[in-house]
């Protein structure tokens, strides 16, 4: 195996795991394909911890797949995406330990856009909570189409402003914050 050099070396081996953890929850335990599964996970497990022992770094930003990018070149992706539309996404990558097993926690601010007007998403944890931006204290008005999908008009956003007040917040304190959470309802 090669040495693991960057953060999203570390971030590819724990989604592998993740993968390989999935594709065996949906086997039963006398399925034929299970034993095959099993080795896949443990390959995964395997590089992961590599990974996580190898990786000096344990913590860190990254802008899609740039490792601890400068404030400016988030800002610039976020106006970028927001006058032509695509997604942008920051996350965050720290080691985290619990009584028998080492994983990565991977915390995640993306904006998704069309021209003009953009939804805001937080992943945080393992478990991945989903959670959206929603307009503060507005009632349900509509749905709305937004990238081939309904959704409720309180969670697209027309004002950049937003956007970069809240990846600048997740930014400064490498994470989600409480106050991102207030701003977010469970998606």
């Amino acid at each position: 195996m090669s040495k693991p050099d960057t953060l999203a070396d570390l971030l590819a081996a724990r989604l592998a795991v993740a993968a390989a953890e999935r594709e065996l929850e949906k086997l039963e335990p006398t399925d034929p394909g299970r034993r095959a599964a099993e080795a896949l996970l443990g390959r995964a497990c395997e590089r992961y911890m590599q990974a996580m022992s190898e990786n000096p770094i344990g913590f860190g930003l990254l802008l899609d797949s740039t490792e601890n990018p400068l404030w400016s070149s988030v800002a610039e992706r976020i106006d970028s995406t927001f006058e032509f539309g695509g997604s942008v996404r920051l996350h965050v990558v720290q080691r985290a330990f619990r009584v028998s097993e080492r994983l990565l926690l991977l915390e995640t601010i993306s904006m998704e856009a069309e021209p003009g007007r953009f939804r805001l998403i937080v992943v945080k944890g393992e478990r991945s909570t989903l959670r959206v931006w929603q307009e503060p204290g507005a009632p349900f008005r509509a749905t709305e189409p937004f990238r081939e999908d309904e959704w409720d008009s309180r969670t697209i956003c027309a004002d950049v402003t937003v956007a970069k007040s809240m990846f600048r917040e997740f930014f400064d304190a490498k994470g989600i914050t409480p106050h991102i959470l207030e701003q977010t309802t469970k998606g």
